[in-house]
């Protein structure tokens, strides 16, 4: 990295930092350089037409523009309540953007099925961060992907596993008692006045249950049927995908590397 674009970088995470706090750009950025570094091979590509789904505040995006000519980012057109604003994601990096200058990420809010509807063999490789796991239908968005991508093109995405599900789990219930009762109080507050219907709660046995992570579903024992890896790669299979690599990236994640058939 370059020192000018360092700079547009770190000029980005001050502009942005209280939305997401200064912890969110220091995990993603070495999980950006770790996923280069495993994977040389894919990282040695020199990408024009890039889409990433789910760009949030575009941080990845930002990253990656230093190694393909163009992006287009695509997120919800509703702001997202892990944010701590009551903006749209895609909003805030457009405005970040453009007051750093970075001119070859163009964003766009939309539904993602629509938007690959209207970009058919498009795109050389498609790339998500931590997004199919709040996708209640994969396999409706996995046949639009093939659709955006050019033959031969290739598909990047990182999910959760199964340990990030027991991690959750197993930190609500390690915490102290009062804590843990205080964040059950404050979830039955939110679902009966707030918008979010999701929250945590203590069973009759005594054990204490997270909030799920995907917005579609309300009984936490679904979320480890979300986030099993089958649930990702069979959807890709069945739409045509080539599954290519399956790659360990942290203790909760992992990057599932799939293309295009050249020739279909």
């Amino acid at each position: 990295m370059d020192s000018l674009f360092e700079s547009k970088v770190e000029a980005f995470c001050r502009s942005t930092s209280d939305i997401v706090g200064s912890e969110y750009f220091r995990t993603r950025k070495l999980e950006f350089e770790l996923l280069r570094m495993l994977a040389r091979s894919f990282a040695s590509n020199r990408f024009t037409n890039v889409l990433e789904l789910g760009c949030g505040i575009g941080f990845k995006a930002l990253l990656m523009s230093q190694y393909v000519a163009h992006i287009d980012a695509v997120d919800i057109d509703t702001a997202y309540h892990g944010f701590k604003s009551s903006k749209k994601s895609s909003d805030i990096a457009r405005a970040a953007f453009e007051n750093i200058g970075i001119k070859n990420i163009d964003i766009f809010s939309t539904d993602y099925a629509k938007f690959l509807n209207e970009h058919v063999n498009t795109y050389e490789l498609i790339y998500s961060d931590y997004l199919l796991e709040h996708i209640p239908n994969i396999t409706e968005l996995c046949r639009y992907m093939y659709l955006g991508l050019v033959p031969g093109g290739k598909m990047l995405h990182i999910v959760p596993n199964t340990h990030d599900a027991l991690i959750q789990f197993s930190k609500e219930n390690l915490q102290p008692f009062l804590v843990a009762m205080a964040r059950v109080m404050k979830g039955y507050f939110n679902s009966a006045f707030g918008s979010l219907r999701r929250r945590p709660k203590r069973m009759f046995n005594g054990v204490f249950v997270p909030i799920t992570h995907s917005e579609f579903i309300h009984d936490y024992a679904q979320q480890f049927e979300v986030y099993r890896i089958e649930n990702y790669l069979f959807p890709m299979i069945e739409a045509g995908f080539e599954i290519v690599q399956i790659l360990p990236l942290r203790e909760h994640s992992c990057a599932i590397f799939a293309q295009k058939p050249a020739m279909r």
